[in-house]
């Protein structure tokens, strides 16, 4: 069956849909002799990326492909006014299971191999990953009990409340980084045409992986690819489809390119290019095997299970509840914080200025058989004020302010906070240390002004206009003033 013409316009060349891609029987269903390989960069090839040539639709998990033989369909691509019916082929899952099962035998050879060549790199990654067990330890035994139990050491659970539900956040996810709108990519919305909103291009690479083994979850490793969005690969372009978001005004009607699913309407909106897509998701399948073929050493599968438990056990209830988590920087470098709820101050002037919950913290590293702990900071440069009713929280406010604050110099995550140079004792243990730059901080946030400090900027309009609040509604929202201004204090 050959190629043939999609309607066009004047302004728009021709395109072609493809025949729909069969798999071979052969590919899966017959024995035959494999070529060994011998070039661990390179991963036995996956059928998926084959079947998305053409227009594909993945959707929900699910591979759709249009119906050349179907007349009428309740499902279709629409380029008006011609409706193309879709079908459903198979599940992303079931493609990625396939894919392990009928390459399993290359597959181990191929981690083999990666083993056999990688002997150096799994030392270095067995001493990062014990270092950071170490640093962790620490944390568990001998930070968090200071605050969850007033330094009485916590029995360990074995199976944590939380386990497998919440992972450590990093500084990569806490930073708020501005993503360039990508440039339209597809032959099918040319100048003229179509009007595309801007949207942000899928990253390029992704460092975690699923935490689940390959081909034994709901979730597939190209969805996670396409950071779960649903997405439509026409010609060399791939798009991220929307519910009920038109690309064009009425007026425009004519030109309308959707697809309609499962009574849901979708509409195109450009991503990238298909092979961009391709690199992306080999180099996830990849990432998933080299993890795979690393767990499979012994030392390194005791070392990660021990890693896990630690990172399960610093999430308990308990510590929650006293306000600490971790945010991890690098495998021998974490911020320990603790949470500043949100509270209110009064100022130079006598008003009264209302403080976002945010969360100090201290960076520990360790490094040669030691910890080392620098000076406290504020974690978020934005955070956003609770909803309350009735006097309780019951959510956050849509919209981020910038967290201003006169012990603050600046604006920007991990800001160091003015504590006018406050240094704590030599002879104090780094977990006393760590413990005292920890409540000094929150201290300085709540409590410090009119306090011994100085701070970098006056807490008074116009600096705080924004965020002024009357007594009325310190009772209303039930905050808290705290801090005091003293006698003569001016």
């Amino acid at each position: 069956m050959g190629y043939r013409p999609l309607p066009g316009r004047p302004d728009m060349p021709h395109a072609v849909i493809p025949p729909i891609p069969t798999i071979p029987p052969q590919k899966f269903d017959e024995e035959k002799p494999k070529m060994a390989n011998t070039n661990p960069q390179i991963i036995p090839e996956t059928p998926l990326i084959f079947m998305c040539k053409g227009i594909t639709l993945i959707i929900d998990n699910c591979l759709y492909k249009v119906d050349e033989e179907a007349q009428t369909a309740q499902d279709f691509l629409q380029i008006t006014p011609t409706k193309f019916p879709l079908i459903e082929l198979e599940k992303i899952t079931k493609l990625e299971e396939l894919y392990f099962k009928d390459q399993q035998q290359e597959i181990n050879a191929w981690k083999k191999l990666y083993q056999q060549q990688h002997e150096r790199p799994f030392n270095t990654k067995l001493n990062e990953d014990e270092g950071e067990v170490q640093l962790l330890e620490f944390v568990v035994e001998k930070v968090f009990p200071y605050f969850a139990e007033g330094g009485k050491k916590l029995k360990l659970t074995t199976q944590p409340e939380n386990a497998g539900k919440a992972k450590i956040a990093t500084t990569d996810e806490i930073a708020e980084t501005k993503r360039a709108s990508n440039p339209l990519l597809n032959k099918l919305l040319k100048k003229g045409g179509a009007k595309t909103e801007s949207v942000a291009k899928i990253e390029d690479y992704q460092q975690s992986m699923p935490n689940e083994q390959s081909g034994a979850s709901n979730s597939s490793i190209f969805s996670e690819a396409v950071k779960k969005y649903n997405v439509a690969i026409i010609e060399d372009g791939v798009f991220i489809l929307k519910e009920h978001i038109p690309l064009i005004s009425n007026t425009e009607k004519n030109l309308e390119i959707s697809i309609n699913l499962k009574g849901k309407n979708y509409y195109l909106t450009p991503c990238m290019d298909f092979l961009s897509l391709k690199q992306i998701y080999e180099g996830m399948l990849q990432k998933n095997l080299q993890r795979e073929a690393e767990l499979e050493h012994p030392r390194i599968r005791a070392v990660d299970a021990k890693k896990t438990s630690l990172e399960q056990e610093v999430q308990r209830e308990i510590y929650k509840n006293a306000g600490l988590s971790l945010i991890r920087e690098r495998y021998y470098s974490y911020y320990i914080c603790l949470d500043v709820p949100e509270y209110v101050n009064i100022g130079d002037d006598d008003e009264l200025y209302r403080f976002p919950e945010n969360k100090v913290a201290v960076r520990i590293e360790f490094g040669r058989g030691r910890i080392t702990v620098s000076s406290p900071v504020i974690v978020h440069s934005y955070s956003a004020y609770n909803q309350v009713k009735n006097g309780k929280i019951v959510g956050k406010e849509s919209q981020k302010i910038p967290y201003k604050h006169p012990f603050l110099d600046g604006l920007s995550d991990f800001n160091t906070i003015c504590t006018n140079n406050y240094n704590v004792s030599d002879s104090l243990t780094a977990e006393q240390k760590i413990v005292k730059h920890l409540n000094i901080a929150k201290n300085t946030m709540m409590s410090g002004y009119f306090g011994d400090l100085r701070p970098h900027n006056r807490l008074r309009k116009p600096s705080f206009s924004d965020m002024i609040i009357s007594k009325s509604e310190v009772k209303e929202l039930n905050l808290q003033i705290t801090n005091k201004k003293r006698k003569g204090e001016e």
